[in-house]
């Protein structure tokens, strides 16, 4: 990719489960302060999964240290690959990311079986819409 630097890895492709019918029934489900602990992230990740969720709201304090690309890749989307590589996900953003730029651009986890992409809001701000997919 141009403008990137680092080891690209790339997956296959996955389909979304986020869309359900008007007179549907959907679930979500919601987690929040995620922050340091990847296996028991990783756990909850794979339980919410094997529910199905339509998308998944992610409350705040993603990660201890905004600043950190080892604690976005290592300790959430790692975890998380197949949960966020098949529903979105609205993240709002806590005092632990202290306002980091990383906060406020599109952020990517790329593993090896899942590309994610998910823009985060500001503190201030409630929740983003997630980027969509090819943009």
């Amino acid at each position: 990719m141009p403008g990137r630097t680092g080891p690209q890895t790339r997956g296959q492709a996955t389909d979304l489960h986020d869309r359900a019918g008007a007179n549907d029934a959907f679930s979500f489900a919601v987690i929040g302060d995620t922050q340091r602990n990847p296996v028991v992230t990783g756990k909850v990740a794979k339980l919410m999964w094997e529910r199905r969720p339509n998308f998944v709201v992610h409350c705040g304090d993603v990660v201890d240290d905004g600043a950190s690309k080892a604690q976005w890749t290592g300790d959430l989307f790692k975890p998380c690959s197949e949960l966020f590589s098949r529903v979105t996900v609205f993240p709002c953003i806590g005092n632990h990311e202290k306002d980091h730029p990383t906060t406020t651009n599109t952020s990517r986890s790329r593993s090896r079986n899942t590309t994610t992409r998910t823009r985060m809001a500001t503190r201030n701000s409630s929740c983003l819409t997630p980027t969509p997919s090819g943009t």
